[in-house]
């Protein structure tokens, strides 16, 4: 079955990872996160690289090594991690991106646009701190 929504497994890990590491609050390993999401430390290590190099954890490799976050929580916005691993966030006027239409409205009406337009929303305005709240209260 498909999701309305489609994130990518790097978003998907991403997210996740952040929220691990943030949860533990101590430094936890590429082996570790695998572990906890169930999927593969090479693909996992090629993520938190990226989120390395944007800034948002530091790595120590060795036996007491691991990823930590080195930016505070409140300040992860949720819309630039999508971005880092999906690209920028754009409406467009055509759900499947067709520039030709037979009809003058779309077959969804406006559904879509609008449902798009609530999860752009909702990354614009939640933070990783979001994500570990609603972790917390067991939403």
């Amino acid at each position: 079955m498909g999701s309305i929504i489609n994130l990518s497994e790097a978003t998907y890990l991403a997210f996740h990872a952040l929220a691990l590491i943030n949860i533990e609050d101590k430094r936890i390993t590429v082996k570790q996160i695998a572990a906890e999401t169930g999927t593969s430390a090479n693909h996992l290590s090629k993520i938190m690289q990226i989120l390395a190099k944007a800034g948002y954890v530091d790595s120590i490799r060795g036996p007491s090594g691991g990823f930590q976050l080195i930016q505070k929580p409140e300040d992860i916005l949720m819309k630039d991690i999508y971005e880092l691993f999906e690209g920028k966030l754009q409406t467009t006027q055509c759900p499947f991106n067709r520039i030709k239409c037979p009809f003058k409205r779309c077959v969804f009406g406006d559904t879509l646009g609008k449902l798009s337009n609530e999860f752009i929303d909702y990354l614009n305005s939640n933070t990783l701190k979001d994500i570990i709240d609603n972790i917390n209260q067991g939403g």
